[in-house]
């Protein structure tokens, strides 16, 4: 159905309104040069923000994208640093490949140890999340503090996940977290800037289940 809005028809439809916003996204920026996995992620990702700057500051380590989706099909698990992030992921497909979304910022346990430590929730989750991480996904949308701590983990050899996104948002600490995640010999995928969010994180890591769904990966 479409009414009168102004000079313009008002679209109604959710698929008409997802197809007209990326012709929108397909004129304001060219995506042609970019690699084919990739430019799914970043249509979703100016898609979900509004902001076409995601078309030129979004980095994915060469491996990325190829790894997130293995290891979505082996039944790894999805570890985000708030549940913000996790209620935005689509868990139907991650639950039919046999994995799971974790997120235990609203732990007890997590919520005291954070308190008697002084350190922020999200970085005491990441170090209660250690079993899920292996070989899975972790999704950091909101938190640098969390973001540092799971680099720690990695340098300390505790968790090796397949695929880190490491996207937090602020002031304080997300262009730092973002420039170590950079050095890290891991996959990532992660953008350079103060900006990033549960949106722009989720729009990722559903992107790549999507691509998980529909994708052949060469071997």
């Amino acid at each position: 159905m479409e009414s009168q809005y102004g000079s313009k028809q008002r679209i109604e439809q959710p698929q008409a309104i997802v197809d007209e916003s990326f012709d929108i996204i397909d004129k304001l920026v060219d995506l042609e040069s970019v690699p084919e996995l990739h430019r799914s992620i970043i249509q979703r990702a100016i898609h979900a923000t509004g902001d076409t700057e995601y078309a030129y500051n979004l980095l994915f380590h060469p491996d990325a994208v190829e790894a997130g989706i293995q290891a979505l099909r082996n039944g790894k698990s999805i570890v985000t640093d708030v549940n913000m992030v996790k209620a935005g992921i689509s868990k139907g497909p991650i639950e039919k490949f046999g994995g799971r979304v974790v997120c235990k910022i609203a732990d007890s346990s997590v919520i005291d140890e954070s308190k008697r430590l002084c350190k922020t929730r999200a970085s005491v989750a990441m170090q209660h999340s250690t079993n899920e991480m292996k070989e899975g996904i972790i999704v950091i949308g909101n938190a640098p503090t969390a973001l540092f701590e799971l680099i720690d983990l990695i340098k300390n050899g505790l968790v090796q996940p397949a695929l880190v996104i490491g996207i937090p948002v602020g002031f304080v600490g997300a262009v730092e977290s973002k420039s170590a995640l950079r050095e890290m010999q891991i996959p990532y995928i992660t953008n350079t800037n103060r900006k990033g969010g549960s949106a722009v994180a989720v729009s990722i890591i559903n992107a790549i289940i999507k691509l998980a769904k529909e994708y052949k990966v060469n071997k």
